[in-house]
């Protein structure tokens, strides 16, 4: 149950760190559009795997 906190905490924080620390980032080295664009697809990759993780682990726990 405490990794499936986590999980959904990570789930949460997610978009915020990507505002706060690789949007700058990636602006800074590309181009606006691009570096927009290069931000979105890695945190929407970042989220997804982490939610189908987070899916899994709570159907887990609910079979057992």
């Amino acid at each position: 149950q405490i990794l499936i906190a986590f999980m959904a905490a990570n789930l949460i924080t997610i978009p915020f760190n990507a505002l706060r620390r690789n949007l700058p980032t990636a602006l800074g080295i590309f181009p606006k559009k691009d570096g927009l664009w290069i931000v979105t697809i890695t945190q929407g990759l970042r989220f997804l795997f982490n939610f189908v993780a987070l899916s899994i682990l709570i159907f887990i726990q609910l079979r057992v």
